[in-house]
């Protein structure tokens, strides 16, 4: 069986003592996990640039506009990662991190491709670790160094 790409991002703002990141409350359907929080994201087309995947699912799912992403991080593992079959399915999943475009609005979010969300939030990584999470976010989360890039992530010039 092929490995399936995928990206998810970290799409950041920074607060006077935090950095907050999107997240989106999937709705159960018949291809993913039932009321999970979420990081924007899905499939990588064919040929498709892995940063405008996320550019794309981002506007897709969130309904907002962001800049360029950057590369966090690859993330590898097998999963059966929404409990939809029986076979267990190969991932590798590249984390990006972004802003908002200043001009789009982040309070009036709505989805592109059709309701898989039913609300959204912006939380710390604290606040993000008490919630029940996608598998893929929740295993990226527990990684140190990630965790420290994150939070570490003050001035959000440096990635302009």
């Amino acid at each position: 069986m092929e490995p399936k790409i995928g990206v998810a991002t970290f799409v950041i703002r920074t607060c006077v003592d935090n950095v907050e990141f999107l997240i989106g409350k999937r709705i159960n359907d018949k291809n993913h996990s039932n009321n999970v929080w979420c990081l924007p994201g899905g499939g990588v087309n064919f040929k498709e640039d892995p940063k405008n995947a996320s550019i794309r699912e981002t506007r897709e799912e969130f309904g907002i506009e962001i800049e360029v992403p950057k590369i966090l991080v690859p993330y590898i593992y097998s999963s059966n990662l929404f409990g939809v079959s029986e076979k267990e399915q190969h991932y590798i999943t590249l984390f990006f991190v972004s802003h908002i475009i200043d001009n789009s609005n982040p309070e009036i979010m709505k989805e592109i491709d059709g309701k898989k969300h039913s609300e959204w939030k912006w939380v710390t990584i604290e606040e993000c670790k008490t919630l029940e999470l996608f598998d893929h976010l929740r295993l990226i989360i527990s990684n140190d160094a990630v965790c420290g890039f994150l939070r570490g992530y003050k001035n959000s010039l440096c990635w302009r």
